[in-house]
């Protein structure tokens, strides 16, 4: 399992962009489940295919999606 915590929160747009689509390529290419934790819905579009939202530790709303 993959775990991510804000991994491109202190980068430039430019970093995070390249970042972003090496993962989406790592994550199509291994069959290994990540957790992604962002606050930026951008990031998360990019390579979720499954979010949850959490509101006091508590699972607000899950969903399934191509590229939620």
């Amino acid at each position: 399992m993959l775990l991510l915590d804000e991994p491109v929160s202190a980068l430039d747009v430019t970093a995070t962009a390249e970042v972003l689509d090496t993962l989406e390529r790592v994550l199509a290419t291994l069959p290994i489940p990540c957790l992604y934790v962002s606050h930026d819905l951008r990031e998360r579009r990019a390579v979720a295919d499954r979010m949850l939202w959490l509101d006091g530790g508590r699972i607000a709303a899950d969903g399934r999606c191509g590229r939620c």
